[in-house]
């Protein structure tokens, strides 16, 4: 057994051992680099910019809602929006915004939104909108029966290297019950805001009406 013990080479044992032992303490810093490395790159990915679109509905009107959910800027947006929708809208300055749209870039802060109107409402009545280009009820509403399952597709980037791609309707966040609620006291400025001369003047005279017949009791 001491025979044994003896013919044992210790150094190239002892080398042997140092090696392996390298070869451990080198893996595992190829571990730790590799989870700092995944760790960073997803601390990166969770505060980076984040673009999401989506339809809201508020007063009267229907509005493309660009909006950055990440934490960090989103910079050098640059968005394509096509479909029939915009292509055969009511409004001919809607049509150019979203032309123009295709030149130009824009910056989202972290939380940030941008709205681009796209069209009105379903109406009960007619209503003089802020704009020269006036549409009847009727004519809205049979746009809207037409238009409002047709897709609207939206290519781009951000930050010089984030894809934008998104398709949906108009339709589609109307049954997902997403479009956003105005308060009470909006909804109703808004109806004021929005309605005509000549509606006014009804309510005016109305109430007038009103007045003199309790006056006359």
């Amino acid at each position: 057994m001491s025979m044994l013990i003896c013919c044992v080479n210790w150094e190239a044992v002892s080398a042997i051992s140092n090696i392996v032992m390298a070869a451990i303490a080198f893996m595992s810093l190829g571990v730790s680099f590799y989870l700092l490395h995944k760790e960073r790159k997803q601390r990166i990915e969770d505060n980076r910019a984040r673009i999401d679109f989506s339809i809201i509905k508020h007063m009267h009107g229907y509005y493309l809602c660009v909006e950055n959910v990440g934490k960090e800027t989103a910079y050098d947006i640059k968005v394509y929006v096509s479909g029939l929708p915009i292509e055969n809208n009511l409004y001919d300055f809607v049509k150019k915004v979203f032309v123009d749209l295709k030149d130009s870039s824009f910056v989202l802060k972290g939380g940030a939104k941008r709205y681009f109107y796209i069209s009105p409402s379903i109406m009960e009545y007619n209503i003089k909108l802020p704009w020269k280009e006036k549409r009847t009820k009727d004519e809205i509403n049979n746009w809207l029966k037409e238009y409002d399952s047709k897709a609207i597709t939206i290519n781009g980037k951000y930050n010089n290297k984030y894809p934008i791609k998104e398709k949906f309707t108009i339709r589609d966040f109307n049954i997902l019950g997403t479009f956003q609620i105005p308060s009470p006291i909006e909804s109703i400025a808004g109806v004021v805001s929005d309605m005509d001369s000549y509606t006014l003047n009804e309510i005016k005279d109305s109430l007038n009406n009103i007045a003199d017949k309790i006056e006359n009791k």
